[in-house]
């Protein structure tokens, strides 16, 4: 059976019911990325020691990242199953995963939601441009941000933006693996119960006839 994918991305019921895990997944993704703002401000403001008029910009990056999330994901549901709308989103969303790890390394822990908001409002091979641009974000924040472009930090980072990759793609494939052979258990007990309900009703008309 091919996998039941909506256009948001997640898997439906046979009734067209979401199923709740995935219910839960977007219900969370609607409050993680403001939660990992918070989350990676915390550290920012601890370990970097920022001057007032740092502490400003960053707000104001992390205020201007909000809103876009806001916009797209909260504010406009209906968004969610246009492909091209979903791109732009996405689009807006690296840029701003950048520009926070431009100001502190410490928001890649921010950057990481990107990786099931690809998942998500992405298909095709959108999804995996996606994921490899929030992979190459999470690199310069694991690299401790953006250096100087020489060969051995450009190389570095290539190399761990790969490893990023690699590691999100493979647990993405198996996630979707499992949940197909999930999807496919679900359709067979629907189909054995409909085969029951018709066995009975033809028994029972069988019993009527004798």
């Amino acid at each position: 059976l091919p996998p039941r994918f909506t256009a948001a991305g997640f898997a439906r019921r046979p009734d067209g019911a979401p199923d709740d895990p995935e219910q839960r997944l977007e219900k969370f993704l609607r409050l993680a990325p403001f939660a990992l703002l918070i989350i990676s401000t915390i550290p920012y403001l601890l370990t970097q020691h920022p001057t007032a008029a740092d502490v400003g910009r960053t707000i104001g990056a992390e205020a201007v990242t909000a809103a876009w999330v806001l916009w797209w994901v909260i504010l406009h549901d209906e968004w969610h199953r246009r492909p091209v709308l979903m791109a732009v989103f996405f689009a807006g969303f690296v840029l701003g995963c950048g520009l926070l790890v431009a100001r502190s390394p410490w928001f890649g822990f921010f950057c990481w939601v990107g990786y099931p908001l690809a998942f998500l409002y992405l298909s095709g091979w959108l999804r995996y441009v996606g994921i490899v641009l929030i992979a190459a974000a999470s690199a310069l924040a694991q690299l401790g941000g953006f250096h100087p472009p020489t060969p051995s930090h450009l190389a570095l980072w290539l190399v761990v933006t790969l490893l990023n990759g690699v590691l999100v793609t493979t647990f993405i494939y198996l996630g979707e693996k499992a949940e197909n052979q999930n999807q496919e258990r679900k359709q067979t007990v629907i189909d054995l119960a409909e085969a029951n309900r018709r066995l009975e009703e033809m028994m029972a008309e069988n019993t009527g006839l004798h």
